[in-house]
């Protein structure tokens, strides 16, 4: 069983690049695992578009499209300048936070690079959708900066990276790891409690009367119009 866990571990640190040697068999399999990442996520993002847009009874559509466009770009931006340097840096201050290595260096991880973008284009997302509506644009792209370039790289290098504290740590004499390899620590759970108390302190979306479609009512909406017509 400890031989089965070390090779999963192992493999598990192959795919993340974290052992990687070079070789083109393994340069091969990380490309494929990162195409495969990055167009999971894409579609992902694509779907938290579409919950939005049916969720918001708003005429123009394509005004929450292009508001999602300009926060994927933002959380690229912010993770690829300061997040990856804290999340997968070359030194670490007693796996707290790393540092020393951005992403523009010549021996920078991109697999690890996707992995961190991923993270935080679903992790915006999820807050996105939670609070689109109910505050402007400006202060959604300052959130979508402080969590993408502060809050999801600090939770990062604390559960994925090979120096966090959660991976190195130790309980009553023995080394003990923390498995987060669906994302549900450092990505989905971090991120919804941002987008619910957001949504608890803000309260009911904001709408004006004249931006709404009439047929994003549903069909009650003019049965109830009728009848009080008919009245």
């Amino acid at each position: 069983m400890k031989h089965f866990e070390n090779n999963l571990n192992n493999h598990s640190a192959n795919l993340l690049g974290l052992n990687s040697t070079g070789s083109s068999n393994e340069t091969w399999e990380g490309n494929s695992i990162t195409s495969i990442r990055i167009i999971c996520v894409i579609l992902l993002r694509v779907g938290f578009i579409l919950v939005q847009v049916g969720s918001i009874p708003v005429e123009n559509v394509y005004i929450i499209i292009f508001r999602n466009v300009i926060e994927i770009a933002v959380a690229i931006f912010s993770y690829g300048f300061l997040g990856y340097y804290l999340s997968f840096g070359r030194k670490t201050i007693h796996g707290i936070v790393n540092y020393d290595g951005f992403i523009g260096f010549e021996n920078a991880n991109l697999n690890l690079a996707s992995i961190g973008f991923s993270a935080c284009i679903i992790g915006t997302a999820l807050t996105s959708s939670m609070l689109i509506a109910r505050v402007r644009q400006l202060p959604l792209l300052t959130l979508t900066i402080t969590l993408s370039a502060i809050y999801q790289p600090i939770l990062i290098c604390w559960i994925w990276s090979q120096y966090g504290w959660m991976k190195n740590y130790t309980l009553l004499e023995e080394k003990v790891s923390l498995k987060d390899h669906g994302g549900n620590l450092s990505i989905h759970v971090p991120t919804s409690i941002v987008g619910l108390l957001g949504a608890i302190f803000l309260g009911r979306r904001i709408m004006k009367v004249q931006d709404i479609d009439p047929f994003s009512l549903g069909k009650e909406f003019f049965n109830f119009n009728f009848k009080h017509v008919n009245m």
